[in-house]
């Protein structure tokens, strides 16, 4: 039987709260945030609290749980390493331009990578699209 979720742990303030003071996320299991409203809030707005972010996630990529993800990620998702490493290569060489470049194809901001709209077979490795970053993930 369905049992509804009344109450949550927030995972940055680890508090028990209502499911009322989290945002919902469809791509959650639950449906919810991870973050409480309150916690999600003081999320660094700032390019100083992005980069301190950034800083972050760089440094733990660098630690045995960090290495632990990446290889896991790599085994999971070869295609994507190899198509991935392959544009990389292409624009260091020449053949392909780079990203920042050209206007998002989306929302027609400055892109900041490559997207792979076709998918990771051999054949689409370099059929990509400019995207920003935060068009990446639509």
């Amino acid at each position: 039987m369905y049992k509804p979720i009344i109450t949550k742990r927030c995972s940055h303030c680890k508090k028990i709260k209502s499911v009322l003071e989290f945002y919902k996320h469809k791509n959650i299991k639950d449906g919810f945030q991870k973050q409480c409203k309150d916690c999600q809030s003081r999320y660094p707005k700032t390019e100083n609290g992005k980069q301190a972010i950034r800083k972050a996630q760089k440094k733990h990529w660098k630690t045995p749980k960090g290495k632990v993800t990446r290889k896991r990620y790599k085994e999971n998702h070869p295609h994507h390493v190899k198509a991935r490493r392959k544009v990389d290569y292409a624009v260091e060489k020449g053949i392909l331009p780079r990203p920042d470049s050209f206007g998002c194809s989306f929302c027609h901001k400055q892109a900041t990578e490559y997207h792979h709209n076709l998918g990771y077979e051999f054949e689409h490795w370099l059929d990509v699209i400019p995207v920003c970053h935060k068009c990446q993930f639509i």
